[in-house]
């Protein structure tokens, strides 16, 4: 299994400052919703797992928001896009 592409938007030693072992994961498959901002919260990672093509039409500021996006390549492609956010959401741990 390739390695995700991920794009981190804070600073790396920020980011380590903040981690309190508290996380927060979404996931957007097929275009269904758009990037939205998510509001600064000191503590929490933020995680949001979506494809190219949703992340391309994101508002920069409103990526920039979440700790990382992240491309990943799998679960398998023949996956419908709300079974594919799922994995995400319940694969987490």
């Amino acid at each position: 299994m390739k390695k995700p592409v991920t794009y981190d938007f804070r600073d790396i030693a920020a980011a380590d400052a903040a981690r309190s072992g508290v996380a927060l994961v979404t996931a957007n498959f097929g275009g269904i919703d758009t990037i939205l901002p998510f509001p600064p919260q000191r503590g929490i990672d933020a995680y949001y797992y979506t494809e190219a093509r949703v992340l391309s039409k994101a508002d920069a500021a409103a990526a920039a928001s979440w700790t990382r996006v992240i491309l990943p390549d799998y679960p398998r492609y023949d996956f419908g896009p709300r079974l594919r956010a799922r994995y995400f959401k319940h694969q987490i741990h």
